[in-house]
C-alpha cells in the first residue's frame, strides 16, 4: 500500500495528472534524431471516449503534418557566458547562438555524469581562457551543451559518444565538422576526446580548418594581446 501511494504521487505535479498520456516518436523527418510528439493527460482524458475524440485528432494531426514536436530544453541562463569565456547553449536557442552568429562556433556536447566529460570540461574552460588571452573572442565562440537536458536537433550532428566537439565554421555552418584525434596530432595518449587535456590541441585542429588570410588575421590579434 505504501508503494502504491508513492507511485501514485509520481503521476501528479501540482495536483495536475501526468498519466495517462499519449506520445508518438518518429524518425520520418530525420534519421539523425528522434522527434517526439505529446498529448497531455488533460487533453487525452477530456474527450477520449467520444468518436473523433482527442486521441483520434492527435493521430490525424500527426499524419497531416500539423503537429509541432516537443523539444527538450533547459532554460537559457541569464548570464550564459561564464567567466572562462565559455557560453552555455540550450536547445531552444541553439540556432540563434550557434548557427546564426557571424563568428566561428565550437560546441562541446556532454553528459554531466560522464567521467571523461568532467575531465574534458576542465580543459574546455582552459580553452575559453586561452581564446580570451589571445584576443580571439571576436572570432570564436567557445560553447558547451548538456545533452541530458537538451535535445540535439541537427541532421549533421551524430553524437555516438561524449565528450563530442563540433566546429561550425563561419560562412559554412550548415556543414559542422566533428573533431577527432588523429595520429598526426602527435598526441601521446588515449585517442578519444575524453583523454585530451591540452587546449592547444584543439587550437591546432581549428587552425587547420581556416584559410591563410584568416590565419594571418589571428596571428595579428595574438600579437596585439601580448
Amino acid at each position: 500500500q505504501k508503494q502504491d501511494k508513492v507511485v501514485g504521487a509520481e503521476c501528479f505535479v501540482d495536483d495536475i495528472p501526468l498519466l495517462p498520456a499519449a506520445r508518438i516518436t518518429s524518425r520520418r523527418e530525420s534519421l539523425s534524431f528522434m522527434n517526439v510528439y505529446h498529448l497531455s493527460s488533460k487533453d487525452l482524458v477530456s474527450n477520449m471516449e467520444r468518436p473523433g475524440g482527442s486521441l483520434w485528432k492527435f493521430l490525424c494531426s500527426y499524419f497531416d503534418n500539423e503537429l509541432a514536436p516537443t523539444i527538450k530544453s533547459e532554460p537559457t541562463p541569464e548570464n550564459a557566458t561564464l567567466s572562462s569565456g565559455v557560453q552555455v547553449v540550450t536547445a531552444n536557442h541553439f540556432g540563434s547562438t550557434v548557427v546564426e552568429t557571424p563568428k566561428h562556433s565550437i560546441v562541446y556536447f556532454y553528459f554531466p555524469s560522464c567521467g571523461h566529460c568532467k575531465q574534458f570540461d576542465t580543459m574546455w574552460h582552459n580553452l575559453g581562457r586561452l581564446v580570451q588571452k589571445m584576443n580571439w573572442s571576436a572570432k570564436f565562440d567557445i560553447m558547451k551543451m548538456d545533452i541530458s537536458k537538451n535535445d540535439v536537433r541537427n541532421d549533421r550532428i551524430n553524437i555516438r559518444s561524449v565528450p563530442a566537439v563540433y566546429f561550425f565554421r563561419r560562412g559554412d555552418k550548415d556543414v559542422p565538422l566533428e573533431m577527432t584525434l588523429e595520429d598526426n596530432f602527435n598526441f601521446d595518449g588515449d585517442l578519444s576526446l575524453g583523454g585530451l587535456s591540452d587546449p592547444g590541441v584543439v587550437i591546432q585542429w581549428l587552425l587547420e580548418k581556416l584559410d591563410k588570410e584568416e590565419l594571418q588575421g589571428l596571428r595579428e590579434l595574438a600579437t596585439i594581446s601580448r
